[in-house]
C-alpha cells in the first residue's frame, strides 16, 4: 500500500468537521468539550472526541454525510460499548452520539438504536455550513476513489 492509500479511510475534512460537531454540542450543553483520554483502568484507555474537564459530559462525533453503513455503523456500535464502559465509572454523566447529517443519524436503527437507547445514550443533530458540507462530500467521494484504487493495487492472490 502506497502512503497515499495509507488513510484512505480518514480525512481533515473530516477532522475539521468533527471540531465543529463537538463546538456546537459544547454550545449546547454549556461546557467546553476537548477531545480526551480517559484511563478506565491500568492500561485501558478511552479516547471521546469530547468530554468536559469534570467527565460529565462524553461525546462521539460523526462528521459522514449520507446513510451509514457497514464500517461505519460498526464504529457506532463500538462507541455505545465504550460509553457503557465509562458508565461504570462515570455513572451519572451524560453521553452524545453527535451527527452533522440527519440521514446518517437515521441509520441508526434496529437492534443498534435499542442499544443506544437501553445505555441512556442521547443522539443529536448538530448544524455545520453549507460548504463544510459540500467539503465533507467531496472528501467522501475522494476517500471512495481511494478505497476503490487502494484494493485495485492488491496483488491478486494464486493458488501454488
Amino acid at each position: 500500500m502506497t502512503a497515499a492509500h495509507a488513510h484512505a479511510s480518514t480525512s481533515t475534512e473530516h477532522s475539521l468537521a468533527e471540531a465543529l460537531i463537538i463546538k456546537a454540542v459544547s454550545e449546547l450543553k454549556g461546557k467546553e468539550l476537548l477531545p480526551g483520554r480517559i484511563e478506565v483502568s491500568p492500561g485501558v484507555r478511552i479516547q471521546p472526541d469530547g468530554v468536559d474537564a469534570d467527565r460529565t459530559i462524553f461525546v462521539e462525533a460523526y462528521a459522514r454525510q449520507g446513510k451509514l453503513v457497514g464500517a461505519q455503523l460498526k464504529k457506532v456500535a463500538q462507541d455505545v460499548l465504550k460509553f457503557t464502559l465509562l458508565k461504570t465509572t462515570y455513572p451519572t454523566a451524560e453521553f452524545v452520539l453527535a451527527f452533522a447529517s440527519a440521514e446518517a443519524m437515521d441509520s441508526v436503527r434496529g437492534w443498534l438504536l435499542e442499544a443506544v437507547r437501553a445505555n441512556g445514550v442521547e443522539m443529536l443533530l448538530t448544524q455545520i455550513s453549507d460548504e463544510d458540507v459540500a467539503g465533507l462530500l467531496l472528501a467522501q467521494d475522494r476517500m471512495r476513489q481511494g478505497m476503490k484504487q487502494t484494493k485495485a493495487d492488491l496483488p491478486l492472490e494464486t493458488e501454488a
